[in-house]
């Protein structure tokens, strides 16, 4: 009987896991499309108005779409949805992830002959404020996670030693 119970708890425990993982990877990548669309509008706004004043035009399918795809295509490739990482960690995998999709994207531009009616400019900008605010955007969802408790196991610690109980008087106290 105990046996049953111990499966039956066991695999209560791997379906909430399972579950708040798919939860956690489904913010992550609403937060990393939202960070790339502003990306995409914050560098168009500062190529057109603030630095040449001339008017470059984006496809809304090529800004919504296209571009926050094949970034997060490279961000999956670095492991940034399965895998949970330090913070230092996950800039360094951003910045892979970011370089990949503006080589990418000059690529692309080279191989579809698009490459003159493309601003370089606007490439540089979207791989900067991407890299940026996607690495804003993580930590925001992740502080934001931990500030509520969410996807937190409590954990309980017993022990004997007088060092411990020490500690623990410490932490209840204060």
């Amino acid at each position: 009987m105990d046996s049953e119970v111990q499966r039956g708890m066991e695999s209560i425990k791997s379906e909430n896991q399972a579950g708040s993982a798919l939860i956690q990877t489904l913010l992550f990548l609403a937060g990393d499309y939202v960070a790339l669309v502003l990306a995409g509008v914050f560098s168009l706004f500062i190529r057109n108005e603030l630095i040449t004043r001339t008017v470059f035009h984006v496809s809304p399918a090529y800004l919504y779409l296209w571009v926050p795809l094949v970034f997060m295509a490279f961000i999956f490739y670095e492991g940034l949805y399965s895998w949970r990482y330090l913070t230092y960690e996950i800039t360094k995998k951003l910045i892979f992830a970011s370089l990949g999709g503006i080589v990418f994207a000059v690529v692309l531009m080279f191989f579809t002959h698009i490459a003159g009616d493309v601003s370089r400019l606007f490439v540089f900008l979207y791989g900067i404020l991407a890299y940026m605010l996607l690495c804003i955007f993580r930590v925001i969802i992740s502080r934001m996670m931990k500030k509520m408790s969410f996807f937190q196991t409590p954990v309980l610690i017993v022990a004997c030693s007088p060092v411990i109980l020490y500690l623990g008087s410490i932490w209840a106290a204060g």
